[in-house]
């Protein structure tokens, strides 16, 4: 509990270097947030909302991947089972964009996220820390404990609906296509959890 208050109370702020990994077109200069909707039955099975309830973005899973469409139906990127990030629809004719490293803790779930800043023309690595329970989540300009940087906030909301819905707090400067890959390697980490613990949670 400790951990979890101390991660969703802490405030984002803006990345020392903007970061772009798809596209330096999808870099916002203001802060961006968003909502997520994970549905475990329906398809789309993430949907990506303004606040004001404009579906913007929307997330198909297969078997083995799942790919995010933009509102014209255009491919973006495809997130693979084992964590990786390809350009497009699929892995065979993407470019690997994102890689992911488990890190060993007993606090959280934590992991290194590897891949090429376009705008700094430089491979970087962030730490990805997720809440044992998934109720958030940070992403870090170093580690969290020494209070590095917070650039990327996840938040799990109460909700009654059907499905399961997330606040994505993005902070200028930082690709927002690059955080919704994040949010998507975050609920496939919770699924994975699930079956696991044979536990169930909206």
């Amino acid at each position: 509990m400790r951990y979890y208050n101390n991660q969703v109370k802490k405030q984002i702020t803006k990345a020392p270097t903007d970061i772009a990994v798809v596209n330096p077109n999808f870099i916002f200069q203001a802060p961006v947030l968003l909502i997520m909707e994970h549905h475990s039955i329906k398809k789309p099975k993430y949907v990506f909302k303004s606040v004001d309830g404009q579906v913007l973005f929307t997330g198909h899973s297969s078997f083995s991947k799942c790919v995010l469409y933009d509102r014209n139906n255009i491919p973006l990127i495809n997130i693979r089972n084992n964590f990786e990030v390809y350009s497009g629809k699929d892995k065979k004719n993407g470019k690997l964009l994102i890689e992911t490293v488990k890190k060993n803790s007993t606090v959280a779930k934590k992991f290194i996220i590897k891949y090429y800043n376009i705008v700094m023309e430089r491979k970087e690595i962030l730490d990805f820390n997720i809440e044992s329970y998934f109720r958030s989540a940070g992403l870090f300009v170093g580690k969290e404990k020494e209070n590095a940087p917070m650039i990327y906030k996840i938040m799990r909301m109460k909700s009654k609906t059907s499905h399961s819905e997330y606040t994505l707090e993005m902070t200028p400067g930082v690709d927002y296509i690059f955080l919704m890959a994040l949010a998507i390697i975050y609920m496939s980490n919770y699924e994975q959890f699930k079956r696991h613990k044979n536990v169930r949670y909206r």
